[in-house]
């Protein structure tokens, strides 16, 4: 499975600003629910599955890029989407740099306990 067939024309932003890491977390959780899959999955539970990720760990990598993802039951199939963020936003990255590219993925609960069945 490659990155592009799982991106969504639908979840991709460029050129967004956010005040916060959280509003940048809101707008992904908005932004998903686009999606084919993830329309009838609350925002809320989007939202709250990526803010819970983000509690083990920022998902701020370093050199400008964060991905945020999170793993849900509801979910069928996954969902990629990038968001750019030309002033940066403060993701609390490893390297202490603001983020400037978002990319977001929220998949199936099952398929990652596959993959972990099979590690």
């Amino acid at each position: 499975m490659k990155l592009f067939d799982l991106l969504r024309p639908e979840c991709i932003k460029p050129g967004i600003e956010f005040p916060d890491k959280n509003a940048a977390i809101r707008e992904i959780a908005i932004l998903a629910r686009k999606s084919l899959p993830l329309r009838d999955i609350d925002e809320e539970k989007i939202f709250q599955g990526l803010q819970q990720r983000e509690k083990i760990g920022s998902t701020g990598f370093g050199n400008g890029i964060a991905i945020p993802h999170c793993r849900l039951d509801a979910v069928r199939d996954f969902v990629v989407g990038i968001l750019t963020v030309p002033n940066g936003v403060d993701f609390e990255a490893m390297d202490g740099q603001k983020v400037h590219v978002i990319v977001f993925i929220v998949a199936p609960a099952r398929e990652s306990e596959a993959g972990r069945r099979n590690c």
